[in-house]
């Protein structure tokens, strides 16, 4: 649920704020290698790998490349967009 509130509040700025030249994105990570997650990982690798298509969990940098993006000029058309990090584990 937080995830769809975040992506419904990024549209919103979006809209709102595109005239004022201000960009709005949403990145929706999966299973990211993080000590927050560690755990859950350990106990269930390998039914969390099964279900991403690219066969791996995201490092904290295949996230963070993401970002470097969009905080880049390259992205500088893009507004109101959510990315998902996910490995191909949920697609649109």
């Amino acid at each position: 649920m937080s995830k769809a509130g975040l992506v419904n509040l990024t549209r919103c700025i979006a809209r709102a704020c595109a005239s004022d030249g201000i960009l709005a994105f949403c990145i929706a990570p999966g299973w990211v290698e993080t000590a927050m997650a560690r755990e859950g990982m350990e106990t269930m690798h390998d039914e969390i790998v099964g279900q991403i298509p690219l066969g791996r969990i995201a490092s904290v940098e295949d996230v963070a490349g993401v970002a470097l993006f969009l905080a880049s000029d390259d992205a500088n058309y893009l507004t109101g967009v959510t990315i998902d990090v996910n490995g191909g584990s949920y697609l649109h």
